[in-house]
């Protein structure tokens, strides 16, 4: 989320579009969580040249919402396909950039679903129950491999917190199914660490339709 002139700014996906009678609907993760839409304000849709200019449902939208219960919520700018890395920058320089974790109440253990489109850094901050699956997607609907374009990737982080019996990640999953990753080291992790935090990054290259490469590490820190 970015704030200015009490304007909210979120990424949003378009899950309903009508030329007839400019409805749009958007989810925003990051705000309402994957369940619940926002209707986009129809006055800020209407062309110049009569009729409405609505975006493609499956696009990703960057939305401005005003106003505590989101009294206008404005259509920002729309990226024609559903991908992570639309909207390309060539050489950009980032001052002072902040990374937006997903801070959960909660203990790894079983599988731990890992949604990128709420955030792609996530911490359990409990203390770890067993050893556990990392399932990467999009979101409860939307798989990774829908996000990611042919040749692109994401990264993204796992801190899971430990307690005085430590426990570690077994297995790795995209959208419910096993990947093997390449570990840093050439060793996959066989401990945790004690009253600790262990960090678990993932670089996911998209390399086919439905195929990735991965490159792992695990970072302890105690």
């Amino acid at each position: 989320m970015y704030t200015n002139s009490g304007i909210r700014l979120y990424r949003g996906l378009v899950v309903h579009a009508s030329q007839s009678s400019g409805d749009v609907f958007v989810k925003v993760p990051e705000l309402l969580g994957d369940k619940e839409y926002l209707t986009v304000t129809k006055d800020f849709l209407y062309s110049d040249q009569g009729g409405w200019d609505v975006p493609n449902e499956g696009s990703q939208v960057l939305v401005g919402i005003e106003g505590e219960r989101a009294r206008n919520v404005y259509l920002v700018s729309s990226i024609k396909q559903t991908s992570l890395t639309t909207g390309l920058l060539n050489n950009p320089i980032l001052k002072s950039a902040e990374e937006r974790w997903n801070v959960v109440s909660a203990a790894a253990t079983g599988t731990v679903d890992l949604n990128t489109m709420s955030s792609s850094a996530w911490l359990y901050t409990l203390d770890a129950l067993g050893n556990w699956t990392l399932n990467v997607r999009g979101s409860e609907t939307i798989t990774l491999a829908s996000l990611l374009n042919i040749n692109d990737s994401i990264t993204v982080a796992f801190a899971a917190t430990q307690g005085a019996i430590p426990y570690y990640q077994t297995g790795f999953e995209i959208d419910g199914n096993a990947v093997t990753p390449k570990w840093q080291g050439s060793s996959s992790p066989s401990s945790g660490t004690a009253n600790g935090i262990d960090v678990y990054v993932f670089t996911i290259i998209k390399t086919a339709s439905s195929s990735f490469s991965v490159l792992a590490s695990k970072t302890p820190f105690a």
